[in-house]
C-alpha cells in the first residue's frame, strides 16, 4: 500500500496530523501505548512454588506426618528446609533485579504533528494515526510506516538482529515481506542513527512488534530443570515403596496380632522411612553450593532451576549482534598505496610492523578524507568529543581520533562548501571543501566500485601516480576479499582540481576502508571450550547470510565438520518433523525472526536435546526463555533480554560459560551420589523395620541420626568437583544396572546389621535393647558406606584422583565417636538419646558395619574386573 493510501486510510495528514479530538477518542478506544511489563515474582508466588514439585509435596506430607507421631524436630528440619529453599530462591531473584534498570523513573516523549503544529507529547499518548517526527539520535516510541526519508537509517540490532543500520524509504513493498526487509517501516525500541523523516503511526502498544514479543514472552513457560525431574523421579519410587512397605508392615502386624494403636504407629514409621529427612535438604544444599561456585564467575542467577540443566546442555545457540560481536562498528583492516594494512585496538599495522599515520601519508590522507567526507555531527563539551550521526561515519572519526587527528580543527582548516548524501542511485557520499591555501578540495567515499570508476590516478608512497590497469584489478581484487570476510567496504578518493565534480573522472584514488562489527576477545575461548566439553554450537542471527557465515567461520563452530548454514526463511511454512530434522543439522542460521528462534530451539528440545541460549537483544527473549538454560549478558543486555533470562553475565565475559557448565556438571554427580546414598538410607531403614515388625523387636531411634544423615547428604552436596566427567552425557540412577547395585548394597547392609540383631537377641534378649543395637549398626553402616559410594563414582580414566571430603570423614566420626564416647562418658547417652553399649557389643557392631563395607567392595571389585573398559553403568542421555 503506498503512503498516500494508508494516509487516507487512516484518516490522517501528513502536514496537518490528527486534530486533538480525534486523537483522545482514538487513545480512548485503542489505550495507552504501553505493554504488559514482566515483573518478579513475590515472595508468596516463589514459596508456593515449593511445593508445586511432587517431591516438595510429598516432602511436606512426610513432615506433617512426623510431626504427628511425636517428632518436632525432625519434622522442624523437615518443613524448614522447603521454607529455607523459598527464602534462597526469593533472595536470588530479588538479588539479580539489582542489574536491571528502573523503568518509569523518567517519562518519554515523542515528536508529532497535531492540528497542523510541531507538538511533544508523552509516549504513552501516541495513537495510530500520529505523524511521527523522526531524527538522529532518538528511540522510536512506536510502530509507524515511513512517509518521507532523507537519508534516514535506524539500528534494529536489538529487534532483527542486524549488525549495520538499515536505509529507509517511503516507497511500497510486496505483502508479506520479512519484518528484517521492511525497509518502509520503523518499529519501536529501535534507535534512529542518521537522517531524518516522518512515519504514520500504524501500531502502539502491545499491537507493535516489540509488543508482541513480550506477549509471545509471557506465554512461553521454562522447562522443567532436570534436576527437579530426577527428584520427582525418586520421589514417586519413594512414595510407590513406602506405600508397600506401609502395607507390608501392616500385614505383618495383623498377622501378629499387634493392636490398632501400635499399628497405625508402625505404618507411617514405614512410610516416613521411605524418605529419609536428607532428602528434604537435598535440593537445598546442591542450589546452595551452585550459587556459591557461579558467584565466583560473577554470574548472577535468576531462576534457581536451571541451575539443574547446566550440566545438561547438549546444544548452545548464541545470537551473533552483541553476543558474539560487540555490536559497535570497528575498522578492522585499510588498503591504501597498495599496501595492506591490519587495524587492532585502533593501531596500524603493516607487516606485524607498527605504522604511524604521521609517516605514512596515504594512510594519513585517507584519515584525514574520512574525516572531511563524513556527514556525522563532531562536538567538544568539558575536553570530550561527542559524536552523533549513523554508526559507520561515527566508526572513522573515532579511528582518526585515536590516530591523533584534531577533528574540530581539521573541519575547521577545511570548511565544507556542498555535501551530497547517499540516495537508492547514488551509493556514495560526496563534500566539496576549501582548503587552507583558498583552493577546493572534492572528496568522496562509499561504495569501492563506483568511486573507483572515477579515478585514473591513485596514491602510492606520496605520490600521485596513474592507475594502471594491473593496479586497478588488484584494488578490485583486494574488495573482494575484504568483502568476503564479511567486512562493509568503503572506497575513498579526492580531487584537487578547481574544476572537480562528482559526475566526472579524474579522481585519484587512496584505498579502501574495511570495517565490521568485530568478535568479543573470548567469543573464540567460548566456542573452542564448548567444543572440548562435547557440545553443539550453533549461530542464530537476523544478520544477512554472508555475514553469518564469516562470523561462523572466524569463530570455528561448527568444529572438525564442514559448516552449514541456512536462511531462516525457509523454515517458516514447513511442517514441524521437517523444520526439526533441519535444524539439527544446520551449524548457523541466518535472517532468522525473533518468533523463529525459539521455534529452532523448539526443534532442537523436541529432538531430546537439552539447549541453552545467550543472547542479549529484545529478539532474543523468547528463545531464552524457551531455552533449558537462558543466558544473557549484564552490561550490554536489553532489559527484556534480562528478564528473560535464567542466568546473567555480569561482566559480559563470554568464556565464564565453559566453568559455569562444569559446576552444573558436578551439581548432577553430586546429586546422583546423594541420591544413591538415600536410597541405601531408605531401603535400609524399610528392611530394617518389616524385619524388627516380623520379630517383634522393639527398638529406639534418636534425633542425631537424622541429623547425621542430613550432614552426610550435605557433604556430598558440597563435594569437591569432579573435572573429568562424560562430556556429552550423564549417568541415570534409575537405570536398572544402577537400581540392581543400590539394591544389592542396602541388601548387605541391612544383612551386617541383621545378623548383630541375631547377637542382641541371644545376648540380651528379644527386646528393644537388641533391636536398638541393630538399629544402630544399620545406621553407621549407611553412614560408612557413603565412602564406597563416593569412591565408585569414578570419573575418567588416568583422571587425577580428587581430595577427600573433610564433611563426610567430620560427620562420619563426629557419629562414630558420639556412639563410643556416650558408653564412657556417665550421663552422656541421656542427653544425646544414644544409648550405652559394652565393648562385645561395640565389637559386634564394628563387624556388622565392617562386612557390608569389605562384601560391596568385594562385589564392585569384581564387576569391574568382569568390564575394565566401565567401572559403572553405560553412559545414557540425561533423564
Amino acid at each position: 500500500m503506498s503512503a498516500e493510501d494508508l494516509l487516507q486510510q487512516m484518516e490522517t495528514s501528513a502536514d496537518q496530523g490528527l486534530c486533538g479530538e480525534s486523537a483522545r477518542g482514538r487513545l480512548r478506544r485503542w489505550g495507552p501505548n504501553t505493554y504488559r511489563e514482566l515483573r518478579p515474582r513475590s515472595f508468596i508466588d516463589i514459596l508456593a512454588s515449593q511445593f508445586r514439585s511432587f517431591s516438595s509435596a510429598l516432602v511436606g506430607i512426610t513432615g506433617v506426618l512426623t510431626l504427628i507421631r511425636g517428632n518436632p524436630a525432625t519434622a522442624a528440619l523437615t518443613l524448614g528446609t522447603l521454607v529455607t529453599g523459598a527464602v534462597i530462591d526469593y533472595l536470588t531473584e530479588r538479588g539479580a533485579e539489582s542489574i536491571l534498570t528502573q523503568e518509569g523513573d523518567s517519562e518519554s516523549t515523542a515528536l508529532v504533528i497535531r492540528d497542523s503544529a510541531l507538538r511533544e507529547i508523552p509516549e504513552t499518548d501516541l495513537v495510530a494515526g500520529d505523524i511521527l517526527l523522526l531524527h538522529a539520535g532518538i528511540e522510536v516510541p512506536a510502530d509507524g510506516r515511513v512517509i518521507l526519508a532523507k537519508n534516514l537509517t535506524v539500528d534494529q540490532s536489538a529487534l532483527t538482529g542486524e549488525s549495520l543500520p538499515t536505509p529507509k524509504t517511503a516507497a511500497s513493498l510486496a505483502p508479506g515481506t520479512p519484518v528484517a526487509e521492511r525497509h518502509n517501516m520503523v518499529y519501536k525500541g529501535t534507535l534512529v542513527t542518521g537522517g531524518n523523516g516522518k512515519a504514520v503511526v500504524v501500531a502502539t502498544g502491545r499491537s507493535t512488534e516489540f509488543g508482541r514479543l513480550q506477549t509471545l514472552l509471557g506465554e512461553i513457560l521454562p522447562p522443567e530443570a532436570r534436576t527437579i525431574r530426577l527428584l520427582n523421579r525418586m520421589a514417586r519410587r519413594m512414595l510407590l515403596r513406602g506405600c508397600v512397605g506401609a502395607g507390608f508392615v501392616l500385614a505383618l502386624g495383623l498377622l501378629r496380632g499387634y493392636g490398632g494403636f501400635r499399628l497405625l504407629s508402625l505404618a507411617p514409621a514405614v512410610f516416613i522411612a521411605a524418605l529419609p529427612v536428607g532428602f528434604s535438604f537435598l535440593a537445598t544444599a546442591l542450589l546452595s553450593g551452585a550459587l556459591r561456585n557461579l558467584k565466583q564467575y560473577h554470574i548472577r542467577v535468576r531462576r534457581l532451576g536451571a541451575l539443574g540443566n547446566l550440566g545438561a546442555i547438549q546444544v548452545v545457540c548464541l545470537d551473533k549482534t552483541g553476543t558474539i560481536t560487540q555490536n559497535r562498528m570497528t575498522v578492522l583492516r585499510i588498503f591504501c598505496g597498495m599496501k595492506r594494512i591490519e587495524v587492532e585496538e585502533d593501531e596500524f599495522f603493516f607487516e606485524k610492523r607498527l605504522l604511524r599515520p604521521s609517516v605514512c601519508f596515504d594512510l594519513f590522507q585517507l584519515l584525514k578524507i574520512s574525516v572531511l567526507c563524513n556527514e556525522a555531527e563532531f562536538l567538544e563539551e568539558d575536553g570530550h568529543a561527542i559524536l552523533r550521526g549513523s554508526s559507520t561515519e561515527m566508526t572513522l572519526l573515532r579511528l582518526a581520533l585515536k590516530a591523533g587527528f584534531s577533528v574540530g580543527e581539521l573541519r575547521g582548516a577545511f570548511p565544507v562548501q556542498r555535501m551530497t548524501f547517499r540516495s537508492e542511485n547514488r551509493p556514495f557520499i560526496s563534500s566539496l571543501h576549501r582548503t587552507p591555501e583558498n583552493q577546493e578540495l572534492f572528496a568522496i567515499k562509499g561504495s569501492p566500485f563506483d568511486v573507483l570508476e572515477k579515478c585514473d590516478r591513485h596514491l602510492k608512497d606520496g605520490d600521485v601516480v596513474p592507475l594502471l590497469p594491473e593496479d586497478r584489478r588488484v584494488i578490485e581484487s583486494m574488495n573482494v576479499e575484504m568483502a568476503s570476510d564479511a567486512l562493509r567496504v568503503l572506497g575513498v578518493a579526492y580531487s584537487a582540481d578547481e574544476t572537480g565534480d562528482e559526475h566526472e573522472k579524474g579522481f585519484i584514488w587512496v584505498g579502501l576502508i574495511g570495517m565490521a562489527d568485530p568478535l568479543r576477545k573470548d567469543a573464540r575461548k567460548l566456542i573452542a571450550g564448548l567444543h572440548h566439553l562435547g557440545i553443539e554450537t550453533v549461530i542464530i542471527t537476523g544478520d544477512q547470510t554472508p555475514t553469518a557465515y564469516a562470523i561462523g567461520k572466524k569463530l570455528g563452530i561448527s568444529g572438525v565438520e564442514d559448516m552449514k548454514i541456512l536462511d531462516a526463511g525457509l523454515l517458516a511454512d514447513v511442517p514441524a518433523e521437517i523444520r526439526q530434522s533441519l535444524a539439527t543439522r544446520v551449524h548457523v542460521f541466518a535472517k532468522v525472526s525473533p518468533s523463529m528462534k525459539s521455534q529452532i530451539i523448539q526443534s532442537y528440545q523436541n529432538s531430546g536435546q537439552v539447549v541453552a541460549m545467550v543472547g542479549d537483544g529484545i529478539n532474543d527473549a523468547p528463545a531464552l526463555r524457551m531455552a533449558d538454560v537462558g543466558v544473557t549478558l549484564g552490561i550490554s543486555g536489553k532489559e527484556t533480554a534480562l528478564r528473560a533470562a535464567d542466568l546473567v553475565l555480569e561482566r559480559d565475559e563470554l568464556h565464564t560459560l565453559i566453568p559455569a557448565i562444569q559446576a552444573g556438571r558436578s551439581l548432577y554427580r553430586n546429586m546422583e551420589r546423594a541420591l544413591h546414598f538415600l536410597f541405601i538410607a531408605s531401603l535400609g531403614e524399610m528392611i530394617f523395620l518389616s524385619a524388627a515388625t516380623a520379630a517383634n523387636l522393639g527398638y529406639r531411634s534418636q534425633p542425631l541420626d537424622s541429623l547425621w544423615t542430613s550432614l552426610m547428604v550435605l557433604g556430598f552436596c558440597f563435594d569437591f568437583p569432579d573435572p573429568h566427567l562424560p562430556p556429552d552425557r550423564l549417568p541415570d540412577p534409575f537405570a536398572l544396572p544402577n537400581l540392581r547395585e543400590t539394591n544389592r548394597e542396602a541388601m548387605l547392609i541391612a544383612a551386617g546389621a541383621a545378623g548383630v540383631g541375631a547377637y542382641g537377641i541371644l545376648r540380651h534378649g528379644c527386646g528393644p535393647q537388641a533391636g536398638t543395637l541393630a538399629y544402630q549398626t544399620l545406621h553407621t553402616g549407611v553412614l560408612a558406606h557413603a565412602f564406597s559410594i563416593r569412591r565408585s563414582k569414578k570419573g575418567a580414566p588416568g583422571s587425577v584422583p580428587r581430595p577427600g571430603n573433610p564433611i563426610l570423614t567430620a560427620v562420619f566420626w563426629a557419629a562414630l565417636g558420639t556412639r563410643v564416647l556416650s558408653s564412657f562418658v556417665p550421663g552422656l547417652n541421656r542427653l544425646v538419646g544414644v544409648p550405652s553399649l559394652n565393648l562385645p557389643d561395640m565389637l559386634a557392631m564394628g563387624g556388622g558395619v565392617l562386612f557390608p563395607v569389605l562384601a560391596n567392595r568385594s562385589l564392585g571389585g569384581i564387576k569391574t574386573r568382569k568390564d575394565p573398559g566401565n567401572p559403572g553403568q553405560p553412559a545414557r542421555p540425561y533423564p
